[in-house]
């Protein structure tokens, strides 16, 4: 973590370095643009493995949660006719407490 703060502190150091010269605006942009493409390019190849985690953990979540969908999707029928898995009309709660 604190590499990462150096390396930050390192590029705002010469982003303000770099508008404070003696330059034209053209100038310094260009050289802001020249000295800002290895920063982008390491954070790009650092957030990689992060990237990839994720998308892991989204596929596992895929994986693990499709069953239990595709069993709600086959019941809803039959929530919704007021029937249970025999296929017996369901007691509403009322009903039963009665």
């Amino acid at each position: 973590m604190g590499k990462i703060w150096i390396g930050i502190a390192g590029a705002v150091g010469a982003v303000i370095g770099i508008l404070f010269a003696p330059r034209k605006g053209s100038e310094t942009r260009e050289e802001i643009a020249r000295r800002a493409e290895p920063i982008a390019e390491e954070i790009a190849r650092r957030a990689e493995p992060v990237a990839q985690a994720a998308r892991d953990a989204a596929s596992k979540a895929g994986d693990a949660i499709a069953p239990i969908a595709e069993k709600a999707r086959e019941r809803i029928p039959t929530v919704s006719a007021g029937k249970d898995s025999g296929g017996e009309k369901a007691e509403s709660p009322e009903a039963k407490s009665e």
